[in-house]
C-alpha cells in the first residue's frame, strides 16, 4: 500500500470519528520544511505524520479570550498520527506541534515547581524565587544522571522532537535538556518528597517540610454479565500539576512504530505495538494508553517511602508508554514493570480486554532479589503493634497469595484480602497514632522555623511576610496534632466508609491496614493508596503523615465512594452502559450543585467557580472499552466535549 493510499484510508477513519485532517500546507512554517505532501500530511524518510482536528470539540469553548494559552485562534482538540522509528516519530511531532511542545518545554517547566509548595507565598516572594531557582538547577542536573535507566528508544524520540522543532522554527525555545527535565524531573522530585530527604546541593538546602505532592487519581475496571454486552470498561482519572498550560495543549497521539524493537519480558526482543495515548506534545510518556491487543494501562500517584533517591529510574508516564508498546497481554505488563529499574512509588492500573483481567500494580523502587524490608521506615514506636514477618508469610500461605517481588505487589481482580490484618492490628495501631504523632509535629515546627530564618538571611525583603507564612504552616499542622480519630469496626464492611463524607477525618494518617472493598472479580478500584498489607507497610511513616495530611483521608474517601457508586449501579436491573462507566470515573466533575471537598477543589474546581464549564481539567479523564478498542477522553476544560477514537478503524490500514 502506498503512503497516499494509506493516508486516504486514515483520513476516512478520522472522519468517521468526527475529525478533519489539518492541511499542513496552510501553515507556512511547516510547509517551508519541504516535508509536506500535496495531500497535506507530513512525510519524512517515507514515514507519515498527520494532524487531525475534531470538527466540534474546541479547547475552552466557554473560556473568555485571553484566559488560554492559544486564545488568538480556535483550538480544536487534536489527534496526532505518527509512524516510524522513535526518532522519526519524534521528528514528525516536533515539526507539526512546535508551538505546543514549546509551551510544555518552556512555560510548563518554568511554572510547575510552585505547584509542589505546601505554603502559599506571594507571587513576588523572594523566598519562593530562591527555592525555585535551587530546585530547577538541582533537577536539571539530576535528570541528566537518570538517562541510563530510560529506554534508549524514548531518548531517541526526545532527540527527534527537539530536532523537528529546530527545523520548523530556528528560534524555538525547545531544547533537549528542557525536554529531559519535562519527562524525567518529576520522578526525581517526588522521590525526595516522598522520603523526606533534604535536597542538599553545594551546601544549599530545600526543606521537604514545605513541599507537597498534589495527588488526585482514580481508576476502575468493570466487566462481566452486569456490563452491557459483556464489555470491559477501564476508566482513568489522572490529575496532576498542570502549570496552567497542560489543559490547552493536551491531545491524543496514535503511535505506529516501524522497525522498533526492545528487550521485554523473558529478555526477548519485542516489536513495538501500535499504541493510542493520552498525553501532551513534549511528553513522550502516556497518562493513559491502549495498545492494539486491547491492553490498557494508566498510573496513579502514590506517596510511599519505598523510593530510591539515588536512582529514581523508569516510572510513571514513561513506563506506561513503554510497557504498552512491548507487552502483548496483562501478564507481560506485570513482568515489564517488575523488571525495569523503578525508583519511585506509583500505582499502575492495568486491564486486558481479551483475557478479561485487570490488576493494580502496587509498585515501589525495584529492590532486586533482596528480601522485602517490611519495617525499614516505620517509627519504632509502632513496631510492637504491627505484624512480624512470620505473620505475613502465614497469611500468604493461608490465602495462596504470592509475596512481594522486586519491590512490588500485584492486586489482581481475584485477590483475596487477608482480613486478619484488619481484625488483629488496626484497633491497636489506631490508638498508637494518638500517642506518637504530637511530638513528631513539634520537631517539625522547629525545623520549619529554622528554615525560614536561614532563608530570610539571604532574602531579607520577605521579613514582613514571616508571621503570615508561619501562621499558615502552623494552622495546617495543628489540624493533625489535635484531632481525634475514633476507631469503629463498621469502617471495614464491604460497602463501608472510614470517612462517610468528605468532611470526616477518621484515618490515623497512613498507620492502618486499608480494606479492600471489592469482592467481585469483575470490579477493581484504585485511588492513591496501597491496599495490599505488604506495600501498606512501606507508607507507614511519620513523614507521609505530615506530607499528605488530610489528603490521606481523601484517598480513602474517594476509593470508598467509587465502591459505593458502583454498588448502587449493580443493584439496578439494567446493565452498566458506556455512559454509566464514564459517569462513574468522572464522578468528581464540577457541576453547579456539586459540593466539593476542600481537597478536591484544588483540582476539580479551584475557587469554586460559578460556571463549571470554564474550569480547566487538571489532567484528563479517559474511558477505554477494551473489547472493541474504543477510547473516550476528556481534557481541556469541563465545558468541552469529550472525543472518541475507534482504534480498529486505523489499525486495519497500518
Amino acid at each position: 500500500m502506498s503512503q497516499i493510499e494509506k493516508f486516504s484510508h486514515l483520513k476516512r477513519a478520522f472522519e468517521l470519528d468526527g475529525f478533519r485532517i489539518k492541511d499542513l500546507n496552510t501553515i507556512p512554517s511547516v510547509k517551508k520544511t519541504g516535508f509536506v505532501t500535496q495531500q497535506g500530511f507530513l512525510e519524512y524518510e517515507g514515514r507519515m505524520g498527520i494532524v487531525a482536528e475534531h470538527s466540534q470539540a474546541v479547547v475552552g469553548a466557554s473560556v473568555p479570550k485571553g484566559k488560554k494559552v492559544f486564545s488568538q485562534q480556535t483550538n480544536f482538540k487534536k489527534v496526532y498520527f505518527l509512524e516510524g522509528s522513535p526518532y522519526e516519530m519524534g521528528f514528525l511531532l516536533g515539526i507539526m506541534a512546535e508551538p505546543e511542545v514549546s509551551v510544555m518545554a518552556d512555560t510548563y517547566v518554568e511554572n510547575v515547581i510552585p505547584d509542589f509548595f505546601d505554603i502559599t507565598f506571594d507571587p513576588d516572594s523572594k523566598i519562593i524565587q530562591h527555592i525555585q531557582e535551587i530546585l530547577v538547577e538541582i533537577l536539571g542536573e539530576a535528570t541528566e544522571k537518570m538517562e541510563k535507566d530510560i529506554p534508549p528508544e524514548l531518548i531517541s524520540e526526545l532527540v527527534g522532537i527537539a530536532r523537528g522543532c529546530e527545523i520548523v522554527n530556528p528560534d524555538t525555545k525547545v531544547k533537549l535538556k528542557a525536554l529531559k527535565f519535562l519527562n524525567f524531573g518529576i520522578d526525581y522530585l517526588v522521590s525526595h518528597i516522598y522520603t523526606g530527604e533534604i535536597f542538599q546541593h553545594k551546601k544549599r538546602k530545600v526543606p521537604p517540610e514545605i513541599l507537597r505532592v498534589p495527588v488526585m487519581c482514580n481508576a476502575i475496571s468493570l466487566t462481566g454479565d452486569k456490563v452491557e454486552d459483556n464489555k470491559h470498561f477501564f476508566g482513568r482519572d489522572f490529575m496532576f500539576p498542570t502549570a496552567g498550560v497542560f489543559q490547552d495543549v493536551a491531545c491524543l497521539i496514535m503511535y505506529n512504530p516501524i522497525d522498533c524493537q526492545s528487550t521485554g519480558p523473558g529478555d526477548k526482543q519485542y516489536q513495538w505495538l501500535p499504541v493510542l495515548s493520552q498525553t501532551a506534545p513534549g511528553f513522550v510518556g502516556s497518562i493513559a494508553a491502549m495498545n492494539q491487543r486491547g491492553v490498557a494501562m494508566g498510573v496513579d500517584m502514590l506517596p510511599g517511602s519505598l523510593c530510591n533517591t539515588e536512582r529514581p529510574g523508569l516510572n510513571s508516564l514513561l513506563l506506561v508508554r513503554y510497557a504498552t508498546h512491548v507487552a502483548r497481554d496483562i501478564d507481560q505488563v506485570v513482568d515489564t514493570v517488575r523488571n525495569v529499574q523503578r525508583g519511585v512509588s506509583w500505582l499502575y492500573p492495568v486491564a486486558d480486554g481479551k483475557k478479561k483481567r485487570a490488576c493494580i500494580i502496587e509498585a515501589g523502587a525495584n529492590t532486586g532479589n533482596a528480601p522485602f524490608d517490611y519495617f525499614k521506615n516505620i517509627p519504632k514506636e509502632y513496631l510492637k503493634y504491627l505484624p512480624d514477618k512470620d505473620y505475613f508469610e502465614k497469611m500468604r500461605k493461608k490465602y495462596n497469595i504470592p509475596g512481594p517481588r522486586k519491590g512490588m505487589m500485584v492486586r489482581w481482580d481475584d485477590y483475596t484480602y487477608p482480613v486478619e490484618f484488619i481484625n488483629d492490628f488496626n484497633k491497636k495501631i489506631w490508638k498508637a497514632y494518638h500517642k506518637n504523632i504530637r511530638m513528631k509535629i513539634v520537631s517539625l515546627i522547629f525545623n520549619f522555623i529554622s528554615f525560614l530564618f536561614d532563608c530570610l538571611g539571604t532574602v531579607i525583603k520577605d521579613i514582613r511576610k514571616l508571621p503570615k507564612v508561619m501562621c499558615q504552616f502552623l494552622k495546617q499542622i495543628c489540624r493533625i496534632m489535635f484531632r481525634r480519630v475514633p476507631y469503629k469496626q463498621e469502617y471495614f464492611s464491604t460497602y463501608g466508609f472510614i470517612d462517610k463524607t468528605w468532611k470526616k477525618r477518621n484515618c490515623p494518617g497512613p498507620f492502618y491496614f486499608a480494606p479492600q472493598r471489592e469482592t467481585d472479580k469483575n470490579i477493581l478500584i484504585a485511588s492513591n493508596h496501597y491496599v495490599t498489607p505488604e506495600m501498606r507497610m512501606t507508607g507507614m511513616t511519620d513523614w507521609i503523615t505530615i506530607l499528605e495530611q488530610e489528603e490521606l483521608d481523601e484517598f480513602q474517601w474517594r476509593y470508598d465512594e467509587m465502591n459505593w457508586i458502583i454498588h448502587e449501579y449493580m443493584q439496578e436491573e439494567r446493565k452498566i452502559t458506556q455512559q454509566d462507566a464514564q459517569d462513574i470515573i468522572d464522578f468528581l466533575r464540577p457541576t453547579p450543585d456539586h459540593n466539593f471537598c476542600k481537597i478536591c477543589q484544588k483540582f476539580y474546581n479551584p475557587g469554586l467557580k460559578q460556571d463549571p464549564a470554564t474550569v480547566p481539567i487538571k489532567g484528563s479523564v479517559s474511558l477505554f472499552e477494551l473489547t472493541e478498542l474504543k477510547m473516550r477522553s476528556h481534557f481541556g476544560y469541563y465545558g468541552d466535549k469529550w472525543i472518541e477514537v475507534n482504534f480498529p478503524q486505523y489499525l486495519k490500514h497500518l
